[in-house]
């Protein structure tokens, strides 16, 4: 599934947490709330320069985001940004 961005910020009750959804068998696997796999209220992304660029929701972000970047230490490694203080829902939907 492709990284999407997010306008309106969920909140935590909208999600069925994942240990409660692989502690029974759900009434239907279509409908209901989603299943929350993971939440970071302060994550860190690092991507190559390249993914970076490739990426539009990331782009969006803007340069002021980016904490960091390396130049490739290696010939032909890909410089990486690193950009800090990211909100990230992983769910099922």
């Amino acid at each position: 599934m492709e990284l999407q961005e997010v306008r309106e910020r969920p909140s935590l009750s909208d999600f069925i947490p994942i240990s409660d959804h692989e502690s029974e068998t759900p009434d239907t696997f279509f409908g209901g709330p989603p299943v929350l796999h993971a939440y970071s209220p302060t994550a860190k992304l690092l991507c190559g320069q390249s993914e970076y660029g490739g990426i539009s929701a990331l782009r969006r972000l803007g340069p002021e985001q980016i904490v960091s970047t390396t130049s490739g230490t290696a010939a032909g490694q890909d410089p990486e940004i690193e950009i800090d203080g990211l909100e990230i829902w992983v769910s099922s939907r």
